[in-house]
């Protein structure tokens, strides 16, 4: 089968879905995403316009857009998306790493920061400006940085969950003191607690509970996820970690070759490689 037939199938397959259930988000972002790998970026646009005439309110579907854009080098256009998303659904956490992406795939990270440390001092409570540095931090590496960005923006707005879910993620990343790993758990299911739906924050929540040797409290909730069809390079190195230490060996290889098909900065390539060379 030619990948071309292959790619009109799948559309096709999507097409199908979606007229037995139109409010199928997850679908309708699977087919846009396909036809941008087919090369067909500015038919995945057009879909996705008409779409938010239709639902103007609907974040992920600006959020989608934004994604589009980015992928053909809009940044402009891709800002403007996010922000949008991130006005109609602030406590959505993939509006805001996106923007944050948005502004280092540019190589203007560094411009972004004094930009918006800028703002930040002109507007100390805005706790959004200050998330956003914790991203741009986070995306130059610079952990410890974030943490003390985001620890600034849960203590003054304890619900502002996205933060709330980052600072668990770190502080378990960081596989610090007890306290810390405790500290980490407490907001994770803080998070969790508020948004039980929202795939990044159960994710986080699941990877708190691995770092803290809890496998199969970290099973059940990477289990939820694939259950929705969850499908991410980060979500894949997760699951496939947890499937190691359960000695599911060959489900756990799976799910590691397919984080490596594309990489970001959380999966851990040598550890990953590793794992599948035992």
């Amino acid at each position: 089968m030619t990948r071309e037939k292959k790619y009109d199938q799948a559309i096709q397959a999507f097409d199908r879905a979606l007229a037995i259930d139109p409010n199928r988000t997850d679908v309708f972002a699977n087919q846009m995403q396909t036809f941008v790998t087919m090369g067909e970026a500015e038919r995945a646009i057009s879909r996705c316009k008409a779409r938010i005439d239709e639902s103007p309110d609907d974040a992920s579907l600006h959020n989608l857009l934004g994604e589009i854009f980015l992928v053909g080098k809009a940044y402009g256009k891709a800002v403007e998306a996010f922000n949008r998303a991130i006005d109609l659904a602030p406590a959505s956490i993939r509006p805001y790493t996106n923007l944050a992406r948005t502004y280092t795939v540019q190589g203007k990270a560094g411009e972004a920061i004094q930009e918006i440390e800028e703002r930040l001092r002109a507007n100390p409570e805005e706790m959004r400006l200050a998330f956003l540095l914790g991203l741009l931090a986070e995306n130059n590496h610079e952990r410890q940085k974030a943490i003390t960005y985001y620890r600034q923006v849960v203590e003054k707005t304890p619900d502002f969950i996205p933060a709330v879910n980052n600072l668990a993620f770190l502080l378990a990343e960081k596989g610090g003191t007890e306290k810390e790993m405790d500290e980490a758990l407490s907001l994770a299911l803080r998070a969790a607690g508020r948004f039980p739906d929202e795939a990044q924050i159960v994710d986080t929540l699941g990877w708190v509970y691995y770092r803290r040797g809890e496998i199969e409290n970290a099973y059940a909730q990477f289990e939820s996820l694939l259950e929705k069809g969850v499908d991410d390079p980060i979500f894949n190195y997760h699951l496939g970690m947890v499937l190691h230490k359960q000695g599911r060996k060959t489900q756990a290889r799976e799910r590691l070759q397919k984080a490596l098909e594309r990489p970001t900065t959380y999966v851990d390539r040598r550890e990953v490689e590793r794992i599948l060379e035992e």
